[in-house]
């Protein structure tokens, strides 16, 4: 019964299964099921978030439950991000854990937030921008539909844009946007292929997660196609995640430097007859 309810379960679902307190009593004496708290019942082997959430008498949310989805989230190895509703009767043993006092009393049942509802607590936690990275993430996994997104806070509605591939991409997108810079997304570059960001004619921007460039093989194709950009005449930042998250002050003057000396426009030549002319 545990199995198919999801690992966990009020002990009223199990009665009205047909379980018995004998039984369940039972269970528990052998090491087969525990008891997380008071009048719930769990197997052993739930994942130590959810068993946290029962618990504390709340659901997996936030980051927690999106990393579990595999959704971009702000690199963490804090503790469990739970939500437990706001009307809760007592507040239960939260030591360890990260609350949020915004969970639904309909999603206790499943012990596992709704994606609008952790999206709408990585926003409270996190920050709008990283919150925006997130919802990225989670359109492209197809975790987050279309109706899902109408439900999210207007200024993380806004900023989604699911063609960015990662959440450092989507950080860099919104900051761009922020400085008033134009650029292009995912551009496709003969002979290169596809590319993060173009800023003017050929400022190429490139940002780089472990996760996909964490080996020889990867390091090696990147150093070509870079040499391959500035064989075409192009200019080429290329930086990590964690550079975008944590040394953002180096890159923004790196870029304001090439755009304002206009050097991510191709060089203006002289025509035959004197005038000058752009380059091709």
């Amino acid at each position: 019964m545990l199995r198919r309810l999801g690992g966990a379960a009020p002990a009223r679902d199990l009665l009205a299964r047909g379980a018995s307190a004998r039984t369940l009593t039972a269970a528990v004496r052998r090491g087969d099921v525990i008891r997380p708290r008071h009048g719930w019942y769990a197997l052993p082997s739930l994942d130590v978030a959810t068993i946290t959430a029962v618990r504390a008498g709340g659901v997996v949310s936030c980051v927690t439950l999106l990393d579990a989805l595999g959704v971009w989230v702000p690199p963490r190895s804090g503790p469990t991000h739970i939500a437990v509703p706001r009307n809760a009767a007592g507040r239960h043993s939260t030591r360890g854990t990260v609350v949020h006092w915004s969970g639904e009393a309909a999603a206790l049942r499943s012990m596992r937030d709704s994606v609008p509802g952790a999206l709408r607590n990585v926003a409270r936690c996190c920050g709008v921008e990283l919150a925006v990275a997130s919802a990225d993430s989670a359109l492209r996994a197809g975790v987050l539909s279309d109706r899902d997104l109408a439900s999210l806070p207007a200024a993380v509605r806004r900023r989604v844009d699911s063609r960015c591939e990662s959440g450092g991409e989507s950080v860099v997108r919104q900051r761009l946007r922020a400085l008033g810079i134009r650029f292009a997304m995912q551009v496709r570059i003969d002979r290169v292929g596809r590319v993060d960001f173009v800023v003017g004619d050929r400022l190429v921007i490139e940002v780089d997660g472990y996760a996909y460039h964490g080996t020889r093989e990867a390091f090696e194709r990147d150093r070509g196609r870079d040499l391959a950009l500035v064989e075409h005449g192009r200019l080429v930042i290329r930086v990590s995640q964690r550079q975008v998250l944590d040394e953002w002050p180096r890159i923004e003057r790196a870029i304001l430097a090439i755009v304002r000396s206009r050097r991510h426009r191709w060089p203006r030549v002289r025509s035959e007859g004197g005038s000058r002319a752009s380059g091709a």
